[in-house]
């Protein structure tokens, strides 16, 4: 988008902020927020890791905008806020999607670790948004009780069969 030539659609002052932004995780979160606003979102998060996750990072903060009830916030995060240890984030890679799935096996397993906490993170703001926590505080803490339950294993062992049903249709 070039700040010369405003797009169609877009009031003025939203291109200008949207191309203007110096940051660019500002830049992405004024874009979302406009678009999810206008498409009638009424409670997002659009957030974007410092380190170039496209999650809440658990590596150090991570920029927030917020969009509740027509209203825009944006600010920053950081994993300490929610009860969260900070690790580096190349302990999150994996090489393959049979590493991936051990991943995400082991953190719904309740497994202490990194893999766990940055799923509890985005459980928790996506519960938060959603509106059964009233914070992601609250939703990391819904999120744990969860894992540490076995439902939220028993809902992935769940979906898994429907994708494969559908799969073998």
């Amino acid at each position: 988008m070039s700040s010369s030539t405003p797009t169609p659609d877009l009031p003025a002052n939203d291109a200008a902020n949207a191309a203007n932004a110096a940051d660019p995780a500002r830049s992405h979160l004024v874009s979302a927020e406009w678009l999810l606003q206008r498409l009638g979102s009424d409670h997002v998060m659009v957030v974007y890791g410092m380190n170039g996750m496209d999650e809440l990072s658990l590596s150090g903060e991570s920029a927030v905008g917020e969009l509740k009830g027509g209203e825009v916030r944006e600010y920053l995060v950081h994993p300490s806020d929610f009860g969260l240890p900070v690790y580096d984030s190349r302990v999150l890679k994996v090489a393959n999607k049979e590493e991936s799935v051990l991943c995400i096996q082991r953190a719904l397993g309740n497994e202490d670790g990194p893999v766990r906490d940055v799923v509890l993170l985005n459980a928790g703001a996506a519960l938060y948004c959603a509106g059964v926590a009233t914070s992601v505080t609250d939703g990391v803490k819904r999120a744990r009780e969860a894992v540490a339950s076995g439902k939220a294993m028993a809902k992935l062992s769940q979906f898994v069969g429907v994708s494969n049903r559908f799969r073998a249709a």
